[in-house]
């Protein structure tokens, strides 16, 4: 999604009714970020919410992308979800920062629709 150094990209996997998805992009795409996500209903019957494990490889702030992925993700699906990834581009400004949030918040909505279709990779 997007272009250039601000494009990223999703691979997703199934594993039984659980899923997988590995993010990428920019100049250098790496694991930065791994969060496993499970979504779970509350006792009282309200709408669930998601139990989040985070592991940031130090120095890295790839954490806004892969966590965003995978609590939305368990949420919208009620499974467990783990995502790993990193996105880095060389000398970063807040534009390009900007942009690759902005790519990354469209290619969630990309995901979503694919794991609903049965595709397994964007």
């Amino acid at each position: 999604m997007g272009q250039g150094r601000h494009a990223v990209w999703a691979e997703i996997q199934s594993m039984g009714e659980d899923i997988i998805v590995l993010i990428g992009g920019g100049d250098e795409p790496h694991i930065g970020c791994v969060c496993i996500a499970t979504h779970y209903e509350k006792r009282d019957g309200k709408i669930g919410s998601s139990a989040l494990s985070i592991f940031n490889v130090p120095g890295h702030k790839d954490e806004v992308i892969v966590r965003r992925f995978a609590e939305e993700l368990a949420k919208h699906f009620q499974t467990t979800v783990l995502c790993a990834g990193g996105v880095h581009i060389n000398d970063a400004t807040e534009s390009d920062i900007k942009l690759v949030l902005e790519n990354a918040d469209k290619l969630l909505i990309v995901v979503k629709r694919a794991i609903e279709a049965g595709n397994r990779k964007e």
